[in-house]
């Protein structure tokens, strides 16, 4: 018929694991997700370390809530505006800063408060940037097998970022160490996302 034949799915997997941009995107998913389990999880006893407690604490927890509700729709008005790589490295360098903040000693109440809020504001834009990056590098006929990769990385963080923090309060007895660690590779990555195509 003189029709090109349709790719199979390892051509597709061929396709997407030999992209520098599924690589870029893909370690920067786990560099960047370590904490966001944990964060969910035991956030009060991360604010507890940061001697926030009782009504302080049940504020900067809907605070962090409230802040992956507004990140989401921040992230999405901004990807309409700006290139995608520049916004995923602008909230992945302030999930940094966030994470930073939790782990510095600076325990004042409004300090506390906004890393907790920068830190919701950047989960909830995560989801929404990543799936955007995938569509604008790799078309929607191979998002499904790409997004079902990068969704791996989400677990493989978090099975990383679990190990991680056990060792952690083994050797030091409190989370300011896997904190600091999480937030300086959040940086790390937020470089990276800056290497993929400006679409």
């Amino acid at each position: 018929t003189g029709s090109e034949r349709p790719r199979g799915t390892r051509d597709d997997y061929r396709l997407v694991l030999t992209s520098p941009a599924f690589w870029i995107i893909f370690i920067g998913i786990i560099l960047s997700t370590m904490p966001n389990s944990i964060m969910m999880s035991q956030m009060n006893l991360i604010l507890a370390e940061n001697m926030a407690s009782g009504k302080d604490a049940s504020i900067m927890i809907s605070a962090y809530a409230a802040g992956t509700i507004v990140g989401r729709l921040i992230s999405g008005a901004a990807l309409d505006r700006y290139s995608a790589p520049i916004v995923a490295a602008i909230g992945l360098a302030a999930a940094g800063l966030g994470v930073l903040l939790l782990a510095s000693g600076f325990d004042t109440t409004p300090i506390v408060f906004l890393a907790v809020l920068i830190v919701g504001l950047s989960v909830g834009a995560e989801g929404d940037v990543i799936a955007y990056l995938v569509v604008r590098n790799f078309g929607v006929r191979l998002y499904s097998t790409v997004h079902s990769i990068t969704s791996t990385g989400t677990a493989i963080a978090s099975v990383i970022g679990a190990l991680l923090l056990s060792y952690a309060l083994k050797q030091y007895g409190q989370y300011a160490p896997f904190l600091t660690v999480c937030g300086v590779l959040a940086v790390v990555a937020s470089i990276l996302f800056l290497f993929l195509p400006k679409n």
